[in-house]
């Protein structure tokens, strides 16, 4: 009788657990870092670093015979900084870029209406120059390591309000179970940005529709927990259309120490590199941008970026 009622305790305690077990992930939570430092060339220029931090979590999943009805919401913070050719110059008129931080917070509804097609908008908002930490964040950096001294903060862009829109359009085209293109337009508009960029990446290797991908940050809800591991890579190339940047030409609304001009068609090319399991997705992604200022440079980045699901 003893055992028995063991036995019984032990079941009721761990039933919620095994439950959760089978259950789909509805959550997850993301890191990612983008800096040109993981090209091990030692540059520090342009687009310098980039530090992300995202809670994920299902809004509603109905499914039928033919579609799909998922919306997936996402909270973050973001930190950004860019910087001239070189952090040795003191003098603003050798810089080829400001010296710009930003720090926003964002959110975003995803909806995916059909399996291979999702409809991302949202908006973001903060502040850049000084207030968005970017200076003290660099030198303290540099200062830890041992590593040169940024002599321009001085001259950042101005601290300002920031609020954007944002909008993102997916669409799938399959060709086989382990090929396909990613078509995407993307739009910004704001006191930060107003731009658009066009873009289209072909996948190959264990693919799925995007409603239970993580290409498109969907490894959530109903089936995700059915979805075996996979891996696959993706090439991508991106036309934008820059019609401001206040990186480059400062706030709208006050004058800056030192402003660029913007190129207004910049190329995006980008190969990167995701494995997935039931509860985690790792990314490595390498990106390249044409000049964004007339004369300047091309820039390189990579990024990384750690996902975990659970179910609660």
């Amino acid at each position: 009788m003893r055992f028995r009622l063991i036995v019984l305790l032990s079941l009721s305690c761990c039933s919620p657990y095994l439950l959760a077990q089978n259950k789909p992930p509805n959550q997850s939570v993301s890191l990612k870092n983008e800096n040109d430092v993981f090209l091990l060339k030692g540059n520090d220029r342009y687009y310098s670093n980039g530090i992300f931090i995202h809670y994920h979590w299902v809004h509603n999943t109905y499914h039928s015979e033919s579609t799909v009805v998922k919306k997936i919401i996402d909270v973050g913070l973001k930190q950004q900084m860019w910087t001239p050719q070189s952090l040795l110059f003191s003098n603003f008129s050798e810089f080829d870029r400001p010296y710009a931080g930003l720090l926003l917070a964002q959110i975003n509804f995803n909806e995916f209406k059909r399996m291979d097609r999702r409809l991302s908008y949202g908006l973001e908002f903060g502040t850049s120059g000084k207030a968005s930490g970017n200076q003290v964040f660099q030198e303290f950096y540099h200062k830890t390591f041992g590593l040169p001294e940024p002599r321009g903060w001085e001259h950042q862009i101005p601290n300002a309000f920031v609020f954007n829109l944002m909008a993102d359009y997916m669409h799938q085209v399959k060709f086989s179970e382990s090929a396909d293109f990613i078509f995407a337009t993307q739009a910004k508009l704001g006191t930060g940005f107003i731009n658009a960029l066009q873009r289209v990446d072909l996948r190959l290797g264990q693919l799925r529709s995007l409603s239970t991908s993580s290409f498109a940050n969907s490894f959530l809800g109903k089936d995700a927990h059915l979805t075996a591991k996979n891996n696959f890579i993706f090439i991508g190339y991106g036309l934008e259309f820059v019609l401001y940047n206040i990186t480059l030409e400062g706030p709208m609304n006050k004058e800056a120490m030192h402003t660029e001009e913007v190129v207004p068609w910049v190329h995006h090319f980008r190969l990167g590199f995701v494995r997935n399991t039931n509860k985690n997705t790792f990314k490595l992604t390498f990106n390249w941008l044409s000049p964004e200022v007339p004369g300047i440079k091309n820039h390189a980045y990579v990024g990384l970026a750690f996902f975990f699901r659970w179910a609660a």
